[in-house]
């Protein structure tokens, strides 16, 4: 239940708020081709169970606090496990030339790789 206009470097900073970044390794928010919003979900991968557990414990039925919205946040898991499951996915599903901003984020180490 992701705010249309929301990006992955919105929803990283929401996580940051409760884990830091060495706890995730991959975020990434599929985008709608016609329209300039994302599809209102996001895959999230952890680096393990605890810090996912956190996160739910923490966001799930809550509301999102970058934007004003009504959507109320759900966290579930993924049928998509691992960093290398997460990327082999997306690439299969954006846009040769898609702009930056709907790439996902991989981090290494807590550091967001450009």
């Amino acid at each position: 239940n992701l705010p249309r206009k929301y990006t992955a470097n919105a929803l990283a900073r929401e996580l940051l708020e409760i884990v830091p970044s060495t706890q995730f390794d991959f975020v990434y928010l599929p985008w709608d081709s016609a329209a300039p919003t994302n599809l209102g979900y996001a895959f999230v991968n952890f680096i393990d169970v605890a810090a996912a557990e956190r996160v739910r414990q923490a966001m799930d039925g809550q509301s999102w606090r970058l934007v004003q919205s009504l959507k109320v946040i759900r966290v579930l898991p993924a049928y998509i496990q691992g960093l290398k499951a997460n990327m082999v996915h997306c690439a299969a599903h954006i846009e040769i030339g898609s702009a930056s901003r709907h790439r996902p984020l991989i981090f290494r180490n807590g550091e967001c790789m450009d």
